[in-house]
């Protein structure tokens, strides 16, 4: 495979069709990877119990009696909101997930469409073509997450279950052992599964496959040239940390100019106006973040898509 012909042709395609970009910006909320668990911070609160205890007649009914007081006090006035809180939210990730795996279809149909009949294309038509793909690209992506999930879990049960059993020095070396070889393991799952949803979201838009067809069909593809398709993978991989580091460089760059900036307008305007001037500075730097990141995403999207078409061509 011509991987430096791919990156080229990657870079002519969203340099000369600008819509692209547009499309990039919607596709990279599902463009990202698996997304990972919130850290829980549960520390941070040894003060509260560094007084000495005080002589006092509560009892533990009473605090039961109050905690529920306050608890349906609490719920009573608030329930309705934190309801349509919490619909408008839902309301607001199935917009933005329709919204992204349309125009990451979209993306995909573009490409082909100028590397095969090159018609008339525009990001309105694309859009609405990828509009077919919601459903199945959703369900490759969750199905993908879920046993990502759950091998997960079942890795790390019986990490927890010695750690509870015994806190001897030998379960503890068995548990490193252990350990070293399901992170081993996990890195290689991982890695397989991004290079198999990766040709399987571009079979099942470009082929019109089911999301069970798909998947058997991208682990065919990535079994019969693993070479290249790990070799993609890399690649995809060495651009990634390149555009990080770049873009960190600029961040660092553009961040002190504005801290410079603002120190300027402290001094002569005082606090209101360096408030003011953060506000905007930070909307127009987060703007154009999106919108770099658009442009990055339907690059990679473009390398993906023109590296699965040479996979498939290898194959046959």
């Amino acid at each position: 495979m011509n991987f430096g012909q791919i990156i080229k042709r990657s870079w002519q395609l969203i340099c000369k069709y600008r819509f692209l970009w547009w499309l990039g910006i919607l596709a990279l909320f599902t463009e990202s990877g698996f997304a990972s668990l919130p850290n829980l911070n549960l520390y941070g609160f040894g003060n509260a119990f560094s007084q000495p205890e005080q002589p006092s007649n509560f009892t533990p009914s009473d605090a039961s009696h109050i905690l529920g007081a306050s608890t349906q006090n609490f719920w009573s006035n608030y329930a309705i909101l934190i309801l349509l809180g919490t619909v408008l939210i839902l309301i607001l990730v199935i917009v933005i997930l329709y919204l992204s795996y349309c125009a990451k279809a979209g993306l995909i149909l573009a490409v082909e469409n100028y590397e095969t009949e090159n018609k008339p294309f525009n990001f309105k038509i694309a859009f609405c073509k990828g509009k077919l793909f919601f459903w199945r690209l959703f369900g490759l992506n969750l199905l993908i997450g879920l046993f990502l999930f759950l091998t997960f879990l079942v890795l790390a049960s019986p990490v927890v279950i010695a750690l509870v059993i015994s806190r001897a020095l030998p379960v503890l070396a068995l548990v490193v052992g252990y350990g070293i070889l399901a992170a081993i393991f996990s890195i290689v799952l991982v890695v397989y599964l991004t290079i198999a949803l990766k040709l399987a979201e571009r079979i099942i838009v470009l082929e019109n496959k089911r999301v069970s067809a798909a998947i058997e069909q991208a682990r065919h593809l990535v079994r019969i040239q693993l070479g290249n398709s790990l070799l993609a993978w890399l690649i995809n991989l060495g651009i990634a940390l390149g555009y990080v580091f770049g873009l960190s460089i600029a961040l660092l760059f553009v961040g002190g100019i504005l801290l410079g900036l603002g120190l300027i307008i402290y001094f002569i305007a005082k606090i209101w106006a360096a408030a003011i001037f953060a506000g905007i500075a930070v909307i127009a730097l987060a703007m154009a973040l999106l919108f770099v990141n658009g442009i990055f995403t339907a690059f990679i999207s473009s390398y993906w898509t023109l590296s699965y078409k040479a996979l498939q061509k290898l194959a046959k």
